[in-house]
């Protein structure tokens, strides 16, 4: 019977290393999971914040451009108020020529 105890008792001593062995490879295999799960977040985050940028500067650019047309259109706009009111100026200076002298 004694032979049968000291069985026992190696034997649960056997399972106890186990189950502390698997423990043991349990935490690394979630340390490793985990370092892994960091890795992922860290380029995911990485690649969106380089489409985030390339989606900035493609809206930038967009906006950029839009902006130099409406520059140019005001350009031309204010060439034509200019050439209008020299055209007028002309007109009034011609009309009061002709007052002034009598025509």
């Amino acid at each position: 019977m004694k032979a049968e105890i000291e069985k026992i008792i190696h034997s649960d001593k056997a399972v106890q290393k186990k189950v502390e062995a698997a423990k043991i490879e349990a935490q690394n295999i979630l340390a490793r999971a985990q370092q892994q799960a960091r890795e992922i977040i860290a380029q995911k985050e990485n690649e969106l914040a380089a489409l985030r940028k390339e989606e900035l500067e493609s809206i930038l650019s967009e906006a950029r451009t839009k902006a130099r047309g409406v520059l140019e259109e005001t350009d031309r706009y204010l060439e034509r108020l200019r050439d209008k009111k020299e055209e007028h100026l002309e007109g009034l200076m011609n009309d009061l020529l002709k007052e002034v002298i009598g025509s």
